[in-house]
């Protein structure tokens, strides 16, 4: 900032940071910040412009109109409990916790219909936070984990697959391996 500071310049105008900010006075130096929103990571920041006076070093903040983004956290248990208020010409997503089993039950076709019929501009998608059960965090995986311990523990998770196609994956895998170390 000093650097800044020691030039003849009287402002310093940026715009990759989009929160909007005025870092320093003299000389002026600020962040654009954006005229809309363009994903979540947006969704709390202020959308407008700023009318710079270089004369005097100034910046006035002019907010404006801009397309909302809300994170709806849905629960599950009133799935039609949508606040048309909040979500009216957002684009919107949803998130909600579930296990795994209640999960398969959310209807996220419902839920998508439901926003439309509140007057949601867009819904970017559904996004469950599955709640893992006992059998499911001893299976977790780590840096440590190795990669045959790794297939195995995910293997055991899936419920769609008979023990002949397990013992099948897991033979081909460590064959690859196997022939990986040669």
């Amino acid at each position: 900032m000093s650097d800044l500071q020691s030039l003849p310049i009287r402002a310093v105008i940026m715009g990759h940071i989009h929160t909007p900010q005025v870092i320093a006075k003299d000389p002026l130096v600020l962040h654009t910040g954006v005229l809309e929103r363009h994903d979540f990571g947006e969704e709390e920041n202020e959308c407008g412009c700023w009318i710079v006076n270089v004369t005097d070093q100034t910046a006035e903040w002019v907010p404006l109109p801009a397309r909302k983004f809300y994170t709806l956290s849905l629960d599950i248990s009133r799935p039609s409990d949508i606040d048309a208020g909040a979500v009216k010409d957002a684009v919107v997503r949803v998130t909600y916790r579930a296990t795994e089993e209640q999960a398969k039950q959310v209807d996220h076709g419902a839920i998508i219909r439901a926003l439309r019929a509140a007057g949601a501009f867009d819904v970017a998608g559904v996004y469950p936070d599955i709640i893992r059960d006992e059998r499911t965090r001893e299976a977790s995986v780590t840096e440590t984990t190795r990669p045959m311990e790794a297939l195995e523990r995910w293997l055991t998770l899936r419920s769609d697959l008979s023990e002949g196609l397990r013992a099948r994956v897991l033979a081909a895998a460590a064959e690859l391996l196997e022939e990986e170390l040669r």
